[in-house]
């Protein structure tokens, strides 16, 4: 079975190719639909242009590409699990790079004394098999390793079965063939097995009938991912929707990463003028910003696929504004000497605005999409306009804040209006930011694997859900930093929990001695004004509580 492929450069259209085919399909319609997509955001944007589409948009699933392409691969090979085959069973999850950290450590610890682990050993500190508990070091270094096999398996899955079978094979990376052999690569369920007999498998009906595999603008895949979706091909229909910024063959291309090395191979001054040559003719946006689609776009020429059909309307941009002459330019690939017409410069359909600090671009911004939705009523709505951004974590907490602003301001004309806030949507945020229980479960967790610290502590107490479960207002989290502060508190729970940290077991400035001098300053009897406590004789000197 071919790839069927549909390529444009507006992912508007690709999503009315995607309605038209979930709209055909002749599968059943109460049968849940599977989408891969590359993000959050995407699968939101996406589920409201199939709802616009069709009315509503129920039964839809968005995986992400390596559970969708390693799930459909079991499917093929007939390991049903008791969920959708886009969703990991529990066998699937244990060779994720998460789940491979406790048995790397147990296999490290177990082989510490064979001769290909002497270095790993060494440097772990593990001449004492017997020895109990886990450093930091030793949990990272088998976190690494742990990503490492995972990498192995589902990037180099051949080489990492090889290794497997035949430690002595890797050379002197035997003692990694070891722990391959170790935590599962040779069992049927491992990534590496399951795409070895994938290879091998002949297409038949039997597990994938009705089933398709569909890929939503997907940027781009890593060449063990292209590699498998081409042997999911050969069982299952796979429809790629890709996003092609050129209808020209630009895949020569060059980043600058990419001039660079040719410059440093250059073998001559007329080979290093060519390159340079290239390099200042050359599209540049294409060659810098379009290395990922030029990627995935030379895989797919060199497949076997059909082009997607319908009434796509592929249709030229409209060159009328400098964003429709910019996008034809990119569509064109045409060289950089193309000068945009003058008329066009300056037309306020592109703009680069220099703003002062993350807060000030959010004002900025905030102010010209209020400005937009004065001028162009019912044409632009806030779900029309999306906002990127190099770091949500950073940006993401100052766009919500400052869209939520209401107030009076004045219109370009002068007149006095109300500002209404904008509806913000925070996307691919992951599961800290947009689950309070989970992130305060996760700092919890946290406090447990490493140092507990004052300031640890009042992170902690900072976040909503903590302050919801223990009864708290902002002032009382206020009191009780001023407290922590004077009590002394400073790092470890006791003395025994500082010795674990490799440091003097003594009890002062720790958790428990702060606490304790809290709760002697509650008993103690009331100091008048001007007078100081003795604390001659005592073992803790108490801190007077109001």
């Amino acid at each position: 079975m071919p790839l069927h492929v549909h390529g444009h450069a507006r992912v508007e259209h690709l999503a009315s190719a995607l309605a038209r085919d979930l709209a055909a399909s002749s599968l059943d319609p109460f049968a849940v639909a599977p989408i891969v997509v590359g993000s959050r955001g995407m699968e939101r944007w996406l589920r409201h242009q199939l709802a616009t589409a069709h009315g509503i948009a129920a039964n839809l699933a968005f995986p992400f590409p390596r559970q969708a392409l390693d799930g459909m691969a079991l499917r093929i090979l007939g390991v049903a699990g008791g969920g959708p085959w886009w969703q990991p069973d529990d066998a699937s999850r244990a060779f994720g790079a998460e789940r491979l950290t406790l048995p790397v450590w147990q296999a490290l610890r177990a082989r510490a004394g064979h001769p290909a682990f002497a270095d790993a050993a060494a440097y772990l500190d593990l001449a004492a098999p017997a020895q109990t508990g886990v450093s930091a070091r030793q949990w990272a270094f088998a976190r690494q390793v742990g990503d490492v096999v995972d990498k192995l398996m589902h990037d180099r899955h051949r080489e990492a079965l090889r290794w497997a079978r035949d430690p002595a094979a890797a050379g002197e990376h035997a003692w990694l063939a070891h722990l391959l052999g170790d935590v599962g690569a040779l069992h049927d369920r491992s990534p590496a097995r399951v795409r070895e007999r994938l290879d091998r498998a002949q297409p038949s009906a039997s597990h994938t009938e009705g089933h398709v595999l569909r890929l939503f603008c997907l940027s781009t895949l890593g060449p063990a991912d292209r590699e498998l979706l081409a042997a999911l091909a050969r069982h299952v229909p796979v429809v790629v929707y890709a996003l092609a910024p050129s209808h020209q063959w630009w895949t020569d291309l060059r980043s600058n990463r990419e001039a660079a090395r040719a410059l440093a191979r250059a073998a001559d001054v007329g080979e290093r003028s060519r390159v340079l040559a290239d390099l200042a003719t050359q599209n540049a946006l294409l060659g810098q910003l379009g290395a990922p689609s030029r990627d995935m776009q030379a895989w797919i020429e060199a497949q076997d696929y059909t082009e997607g059909t319908g009434p796509a309307p592929v249709g030229e941009p409209e060159r009328s504004t400098a964003l429709g002459w910019l996008q034809g330019w990119v569509g064109d690939a045409a060289p950089m000497d193309t000068a945009m017409p003058p008329e066009l410069v300056g037309d306020g359909s592109v703009e680069l605005l220099s703003c002062w600090g993350a807060l000030r671009q959010a004002e900025v911004l905030r102010d010209r999409l209020l400005d937009l939705f004065q001028r162009f009523p019912g044409e632009v709505a806030p779900r029309d306009v999306l906002v990127m951004t190099p770091d949500a974590q950073r940006f993401a907490p100052l766009v919500a804040a400052v869209f939520a602003r209401r107030g009076r301001g004045r219109a370009a004309d002068g007149t006095s209006l109300e500002l209404p806030a904008i509806p913000v949507h925070i996307a691919d945020m992951g599961l800290r930011r947009t689950n309070p229980v989970a992130e305060a479960l996760i700092a919890v967790l946290a406090l447990a694997e490493g140092r507990v610290s004052a300031p640890a502590v009042f992170d902690l107490l900072e976040l909503e859900a903590v302050q919801t479960r223990l009864g708290l207002q902002a002032d009382d989290v206020a009191d009780l930093r001023t407290l922590v502060d004077a009590s002394g508190m400073r790092w470890g729970l006791d003395a025994s929990d500082r010795g674990a940290a490799g440091q003097p077991e003594l009890d002062q400035n720790t958790l428990e001695f702060g606490l304790e001098r809290l709760a002697c300053g509650v008993l103690m009897a009331p100091i008048a004004p001007g007078e100081v406590a003795s604390a001659e004789g005592r073992a803790l000197a108490p801190h007077p509580v109001e």
